[in-house]
């Protein structure tokens, strides 16, 4: 399935906090097939946290861009219903047509591997929701 993908803030600008986590200077904003994802200015990531067994298959600089929109989708920045699904399919299509461009085959590993081990950290965060 063909996306139209358009991010419309300048690339990412971030500071190195102690933790080796990164917080944003200037909000990321994508537009993916006429929704608007907003990362807001501030907001703290870890950029793409995979499963070791997955890690072999997946350049991270490649997808740093889609960490930052996929841990905005867990922590529910964007809207409330989005389902972790959703959160995974959209860390694999930022990847692949982000500004450093996954192949398809580092995309849908990665994509595997939140499948298979997203689940810590979503359930994690629907329990802090409460």
């Amino acid at each position: 399935m063909k996306h139209l993908i358009l991010r419309e803030s300048a690339g990412l600008s971030v500071d190195v906090l102690d933790d080796g986590r990164r917080m944003l200077k200037r909000a990321l904003i994508y537009r993916i097939d006429g929704v608007q994802y907003v990362v807001p200015s501030g907001f703290i990531t870890d950029y793409s946290s995979l499963p070791a067994l997955y890690r072999p298959f997946v350049r991270f600089d490649r997808v740093d861009y889609a960490g930052v929109v996929h841990d905005c989708a867990y922590k529910t920045c964007f809207h409330s219903n989005m389902t972790r699904s959703q959160a995974d399919t959209l860390w694999r299509v930022v990847a692949m047509h982000g500004p450093n461009g996954a192949n398809r085959f580092q995309a849908w590993s990665g994509y595997f591997g939140l499948r298979a081990g997203g689940w810590v950290t979503w359930n994690k965060y629907r329990k802090a929701d409460k």
